[in-house]
């Protein structure tokens, strides 16, 4: 049975301004940050970190509004930006039930 190769999918994160790029250097290591030529042709600076990574600056477990991009290289290709929407999960609010 043949099987699938898997494509590696690198995650990077470009901070859009100080605050960001200040709290995503404090949670991630400086020999993760570096100037990538992306899929546009230009260079940015974008950090190399994980998925669980942005999903928590998303979140804003890290800082309150973080505003960044989301990058993601696989394979041999050069990066791309990730364009996603994210929404918080609704909580459903159960009332206890009178019983009589």
């Amino acid at each position: 049975m043949p099987t699938k190769s898997r494509i590696s999918c690198r995650w990077y994160v470009e901070p859009l301004d100080t605050e960001t790029n200040s709290v995503i250097g404090h949670q991630l290591s400086e020999e993760n940050a570096g100037t990538i030529m992306c899929h546009d042709g230009r260079e940015r600076q974008l950090w190399l970190c994980t998925p669980t990574f942005i999903d928590r600056l998303n979140r804003g477990a890290t800082m309150v509004s973080p505003r960044f991009h989301v990058w993601c290289k696989d394979g041999n290709r050069l990066p791309r930006q990730l364009a996603f929407i994210t929404k918080r999960k609704k909580r459903k609010v159960r009332l206890p039930v009178a019983r009589h």
